[in-house]
């Protein structure tokens, strides 16, 4: 729900800004804020895409929940062309639940779902995720 509510926030005006009149109009000080911008992303990068960052790498563990009738979510979800130190990654969640039941980087089978922080340039990960 937090979410959707930032969703929202960003549609007006195409800002994260809290602060605004009550016309909807925002003060030009109050344009840059990056708090809402910062929550926002770490609610997609930590949650729905489940990536912790930690010294030897990326660890994933998405959480994706079914739709539900107020808000509608693909069956596969991607973020693209994500900088992580030398690596350039695109990653897609397929499926929904918080189970990760695939992890492919580059279409390899992984035993693990991580990806080394000495990973270098473009790599594909693919995360299939199912009920627990």
């Amino acid at each position: 729900e937090e979410m959707l509510r930032l969703i929202d926030l960003s549609e007006q005006k195409g800002t994260f800004a809290e602060f605004y009149e009550l016309d909807k109009s925002f003060p030009d000080k109050r344009r840059r804020q990056l708090w809402s911008d910062t929550g926002y992303l770490g609610m997609v990068y930590q949650g729905l895409f489940g990536m912790i960052f930690e010294v030897e790498g990326i660890v994933f563990s998405p959480s994706k929940p079914r739709p539900q009738n107020f808000v509608e979510t693909e069956e596969t979800i991607s973020l693209l062309n994500v900088r992580y130190r030398r690596a350039v990654l695109d990653i897609h969640v397929k499926g929904f639940g918080n189970h990760v039941a695939s992890f492919k980087i580059n279409g390899k089978n992984q035993d693990v779902p991580r990806l080394d922080a000495a990973t270098v340039g473009k790599q594909v990960i693919e995360i299939e995720v199912t009920q627990p």
